[in-house]
């Protein structure tokens, strides 16, 4: 219906036959073929529609309002849409193109779109509400990197770099704008170590044992000896998933519900969190089906209360307070079993693993520093020659080495001096003074 010439120079065009059977040409001007492709089938829809009587699509339309005016002249003149005038000549403002794409993301989590809306929030303080998204060119991408990290940590403007390339390859595709200029932009390191920390077992038993609370009780344990990830694996779980006689509970993941093969794993009811989901089970609701209910109220804060149950404990709270508790329970089991079998139990993979979880404690400084006392250097002794330990025909000269070895430490100490013995050899006779 519809095809790409290339001209010289690198100059393309679209050729058409219109509803009236006759034959007519869009001038593109000098383009990349992936761009005379997106605008092909942009005028491909405008004449189905115009051909079944139908309305152009949404992608489509904002196409037609974001192009040039001389490019949007041409397909005026070629009766596919209707010519600009002043009023409805549109520009793709900074905050349309990000609302558009956040708006369109239904499919991802929670978390994630929050993180959609912090990097809309570092685009638009920098560049404006009412910015045009086109005119933003590389140089301005990458002065918005380095104004977003002088006031944000640097995984954090590492998210919002890779979150804007997302938004221009997504407004390209939708033949929104014709390039990314944040793909030039360096992305850099989304870890943050300084807020990496081993919380040890002890310091959580204490904050357990000074919290009243049967449901904290159990959450904390859950976190920290069950590794699970807070709030939607103990949000998820059921009482018939833990298999008390089995040992091992059965965790719905809910961050990967769209991979069937890790859907689901299993982690052990270790001794440290059997007693807790005891209690929580002896005083739970008859019929009640969800060992956490109260996380199925979407209100309940539990970083700020388990914030307060921290200091009331006598602790500083640390930096991602429920991720390092996940990350020191999957360092500690890393010490007594096999990697494999910890990612299991944990949900992760071992690349994930030792790049956001396992850390390196004061404890394995001590260990491999600590010198065995097999290796503790002892007192040389003169060991005694036995037989039955020397090669070869040396065995029949023994009684004449116990001998030199006695005569030896006889020999007055000014001859020791002067005639040292080295290099002694058992069948030769030895002299002393010519003697």
């Amino acid at each position: 219906m519809a095809s790409v010439t290339n001209d010289p120079g690198g100059r393309r065009r679209i050729q058409f036959q219109a509803s009236d059977g006759r034959r007519k040409t869009i001038r593109l001007g000098k383009c990349s073929i992936k761009d005379a492709q997106g605008a092909l089938l942009h005028i491909e829809r405008i004449i189905g529609s115009q051909s079944s009587g139908g309305t152009v699509q949404v992608d489509t339309q904002g196409w037609l309002n974001t192009i040039s005016d001389k490019l949007h002249k041409r397909i005026a003149a070629a009766g596919l849409c209707a010519p600009r005038t002043n009023e409805s000549i549109s520009v793709l403002t900074l905050g349309k193109l990000l609302d558009a794409y956040i708006q369109r993301r239904t499919d991802v989590k929670k978390n994630t779109l929050n993180t959609m809306k912090q990097t809309r929030r570092h685009l638009v303080a920098f560049f404006g509400e009412n910015h045009d998204a086109r005119a933003i060119s590389i140089a301005t991408a990458k002065d918005w990197r380095r104004a977003t990290r002088t006031t944000y940590a640097e995984a954090t403007t590492a998210k919002s770099v890779k979150i804007a390339r997302q938004i221009w390859d997504d407004a390209i595709e939708r033949g929104l704008i014709t390039s990314n200029p944040f793909q030039y932009v360096k992305i850099g390191h989304m870890d943050n170590p300084d807020r990496v920390v081993f919380i040890p077992a002890e310091t959580v038993s204490t904050i357990i044992d000074k919290t009243p609370d049967l449901f904290w009780k159990a959450l904390i344990a859950l976190a920290r000896f069950g590794g699970v990830r807070m709030p939607s694996e103990p949000q998820a779980m059921k009482w018939g998933d833990i298999h008390w006689d089995e040992g091992k509970i059965l965790i719905r993941v809910a961050k990967m519900a769209h991979i069937p093969a890790k859907a689901t794993r299993w982690v052990p009811i270790f001794p440290e969190l059997r007693p807790h989901l005891q209690a929580l089970f002896d005083r739970a609701e008859p019929g009640e089906e969800f060992v956490f209910p109260r996380l199925r109220d979407p209100s309940v804060n539990l970083r700020t209360q388990f914030h307060r149950l921290i200091i009331r404990a006598g602790f500083t709270p640390w930096g991602k307070l429920w991720q390092n508790l996940r990350a020191s329970r999957e360092t500690e089991l890393c010490d007594k079993y096999p990697m494999h079998v910890v990612c299991s139990w944990i949900g992760n993979d071992e690349k994930t693993a030792k790049r956001h979880y396992l850390q390196v404690r004061d404890e394995h400084f001590a260990a491999a520093s600590k010198v065995p006392e097999a290796a503790i250097e002892k007192p040389t002794q003169i060991p005694t020659l036995q037989p039955a330990a020397m090669p070869g025909n040396a065995r029949q000269h023994a009684p004449l080495f116990e001998s030199l070895s006695r005569e030896t430490a006889n020999i007055p100490e000014n001859l020791n001096r002067c005639m040292p013995l080295v290099g002694i050899e058992p069948t030769r006779p030895i002299k002393v003074n010519g003697f």
